[in-house]
């Protein structure tokens, strides 16, 4: 995350205030001019629900550059955080999480924002992530024409490819046209793992999935990052990645306007009304007409 002005800077903020004691705040960053690199620090506490530089705001002709970060509850209770951005006085929005006691946030400038529990596992949840670094598998289509699509009852499966390693967490980019209605019940992206089958339905079990309620029932013409933590991701699995939800009105997603026309298998649909989070095992049907969203997605 990267600060080019003397009114940029990166900021942290409770939902209320501390029962006992204000969350510990570590960072390090590098402040860039035309002559030097410099490693700096940032050693401080929270303010309750006034918000604390984690990056403060660099010098007149220098830049700063976020390499590490961390946010721990050290209080005696649960604590809402938002981190957030602070451009000359225009905030947008980060991360927004609950931590409960002991957990925390952590910023690298390889995998960006994540969220572990005490013991120090990686928790669900939907953020960003700086995908700097990272090698992409990816499928990119074209949508020169602006094309959205409508999620329905029956969902949106998209074969992604196979893994090439050992994946603790895969990561999707899409775009989100336009919010779900507020009779949206349930909505959730979900991995799974599966041999395509060509012209015929396809086999899938879960290996992870997230809530995607608040994002996709807030967010408008948009681009998010969402990590989907897995549990048994190997080189060589064949993964797939399910967009579902209950709602009276649907999200929408930017989508391309090329459908698989000849049913290969790569884009299919659920059994209506089916959730991953309560499904093990799916059926994939084939569509020769689904339109499937745009994403990039990575494995790390």
């Amino acid at each position: 995350m990267l600060l080019t002005s003397t009114t940029d800077k990166i900021e942290v903020l409770l939902g209320a205030s501390v029962t006992t004691n204000q969350l510990h705040i570590i960072s390090s960053y590098n402040n860039t001019n035309s002559t030097s690199v410099t490693p700096t620090k940032t050693v401080t506490v929270t303010n309750n629900t006034t918000a604390v530089d984690i990056v403060p705001s660099p010098a007149s002709g220098n830049q700063r550059s976020l390499r590490f970060a961390s946010i721990f509850n050290s209080d005696s209770v649960a604590s809402t955080v938002t981190i957030r951005t602070n451009y000359n006085g225009t905030t947008r929005i980060v991360l927004n999480t609950t931590l409960q006691v002991n957990e925390y946030i952590q910023y690298t400038h390889r995998t960006g924002w994540k969220v572990f529990d005490m013991n120090g596992s990686l928790k669900n949840y939907t953020g960003f992530y700086d995908m700097t670094d990272c090698s992409y598998n990816s499928i990119v289509l074209s949508n020169a024409n602006s094309t959205n699509i409508a999620l329905s009852t029956s969902g949106i499966c998209l074969y992604l490819g196979k893994a090439t390693g050992a994946y603790s967490t895969v990561i999707i980019e899409h775009y989100i046209a336009s919010p779900a209605g507020a009779g949206i019940t349930w909505a959730e992206l979900a991995i799974y793992k599966g041999t395509p089958q060509i012209g015929t339905t396809s086999t899938a079990t879960r290996d992870g999935y997230v809530d995607m309620q608040g994002l996709w029932l807030t967010q408008t013409n948009i681009y998010r990052f969402t990590g989907v933590n897995v549990s048994n991701v190997q080189a060589g699995d064949d993964l797939w990645v399910i967009f579902a939800a209950s709602a009276s009105t649907f999200p929408n997603f930017r989508t391309h306007n090329v459908a698989d026309n000849i049913g290969a298998g790569f884009i299919g649909t659920l059994p209506a009304s089916t959730r991953p989070s309560t499904s093990s095992s799916v059926t994939i049907t084939p569509s020769t007409t689904q339109l499937q969203p745009f994403i990039l997605w990575n494995g790390i």
